[in-house]
């Protein structure tokens, strides 16, 4: 079900303590010369669209289309919402679903930028109101295929690197510029004598043209691998929360 394409006394009949509300959130970020700035909310409502194909009991909620990103603001374009405002609003699209009931709500996340601040918000939400909210990114789900598939030594996904390329490629090829596809760089250095303590950094630092990893290596069947392993896991776990008493 699409909450959009729905009308109220529709919404009024469901069983909402049960049904779980699904939320994709994303960001509108620059990803290196060759992807789109909407690749993280692409691909997190592309999962949940799918998603309610497979489960079409759950309730499908419009994307969050912008995140936390002013890491990204040195590349012209990229739009970012400041961490409290970005909680703020999720803080109250999730308060409006429980007050109408909703008590299983899933954050499907595709921007590492917002992580900690989603963080904040299930705590947040947990104080106030006693709910619960589930929060994911999709490659938390699949830790070992992302590892398997990686050509670089980045952690996680990278940035508009061999992984989210490859993604692109097989969701939405018409959207990359091939002939813009950079070589890449290996990933962020090694831990040093620094290791474990964590500062801010903008993009630019760990690259000039907006990338780690090496989007050169992308295809679209590690693209069509990942993505798929991505959906069947995420359709376990909400398959999961549907069958918690």
């Amino acid at each position: 079900m699409k909450l959009a394409e729905l009308h109220w006394p529709e919404v009024k009949k469901l069983d909402r303590e049960k049904i779980v509300a699904l939320v994709p959130v994303g960001s509108m970020e620059q990803h290196g010369p060759h992807l789109p700035f909407q690749v993280d909310v692409l691909v997190s409502s592309r999962l949940a669209e799918d998603l309610e194909r497979k489960i079409p009991e759950i309730l499908l909620v419009p994307p969050i289309w912008t995140g936390v990103s002013a890491h990204h603001m040195d590349f012209p374009g990229s739009i970012t919402l400041r961490a409290k405002v970005f909680i703020d609003v999720l803080h109250d699209i999730c308060a409006s679903l429980h007050h109408h009931g909703f008590r299983r709500i899933v954050l499907l996340n595709g921007h590492g930028g917002n992580r900690s601040s989603l963080e904040v918000l299930g705590q947040e939400l947990f104080v106030e109101l006693g709910l619960t909210v589930n929060t994911l990114a999709y490659w938390d789900l699949v830790p070992d295929l992302v590892k398997s598939l990686k050509k670089t030594k980045s952690s996680g996904m990278g940035h508009s690197g061999e992984l989210e390329t490859s993604l692109m490629l097989h969701l939405a090829p018409r959207l990359v510029n091939q002939e813009d596809i950079p070589q890449g760089v290996l990933g962020i250095d090694e831990p040093g004598p620094m290791s474990g303590i964590k500062r801010y950094v903008n993009m630019k630092e760990h690259s000039a043209e907006g990338v780690i990893g090496m989007p050169s290596a992308a295809t679209p069947e590690i693209g069509e691998k990942l993505y798929q392993g991505a959906l069947d896991a995420l359709e376990k776990a909400v398959r999961a929360l549907q069958s918690q008493s």
